[in-house]
């Protein structure tokens, strides 16, 4: 059902629908009648190379992540809790927590929060800038880890442990919130195919 909204979608903004080009709702119109694919969005790097956090900055960190997840039902034990900290831009980092836990996928908190003292957070919420055909547009972060060679925030929700199949997305931070820049999803457990060469769904600069 993802995939098929997510192709009718496509199919909607590059004006198919009805035509002999659409994916889905397939017509009698001639091609020519699509225009030109519209150029793609752009979601610009900030500060690429923030200032790496000190030792003080980590403990810091780590203790305050103990201490905001503390109040939170998470089922994981705590002793199997795992933590990344990443210096997120100058005066901000990244905080990732797992919550939940199953046979391939791990359910995780994450938080922006100030590298100044006192610490304050907000929670990172990840929102789709399209409808993918299901109640909410809001993404779990599963298997989520900061990707600090392209700066993006990376989920993965496998289908099975073979991870052949699921939905990788990819955020960029805008130095507000973050941003999608690659949405990818294989419905089909091929026993081949990894993350990397699944079809692209949505992609910005």
């Amino acid at each position: 059902a993802g995939l098929k909204a997510a192709l009718l979608f496509i199919d909607a903004q590059q004006k198919r629908v009805g035509s002999e080009t659409a994916w889905i709702e397939k017509g009698n119109e001639p091609p020519l009648s699509v225009p030109p694919a519209p150029a793609l969005k752009g979601i610009a790097v900030i500060n690429p190379t923030p200032v790496p956090l000190s030792e003080e900055e980590r403990d810091d960190l780590l203790d305050y992540a103990a201490w905001r997840v503390n109040g939170i039902r998470c089922s994981l034990d705590p002793l199997r809790r795992e933590t990344q900290v990443s210096a997120l831009t100058d005066d901000k980092a990244l905080l990732i927590v797992n919550c939940e836990a199953g046979a391939y996928n791990t359910i995780d908190l994450a938080w922006v929060v100030s590298r100044k003292k006192t610490l304050a957070s907000r929670a990172v919420r990840l929102r789709l800038p399209f409808n993918r055909g299901v109640e909410s547009n809001d993404m779990e972060l599963m298997n989520a880890f900061f990707d600090e060679k392209t700066r993006e925030l990376v989920t993965l929700a496998k289908g099975r442990g073979l991870t052949d199949c699921g939905i990788q997305t990819r955020w960029r931070y805008d130095g507000d919130r973050f941003r999608l820049v690659r949405y990818a999803e294989e419905p089909s457990c091929d026993s081949w195919h990894g993350p990397d060469a699944w079809p692209t769904l949505w992609i910005t600069r």
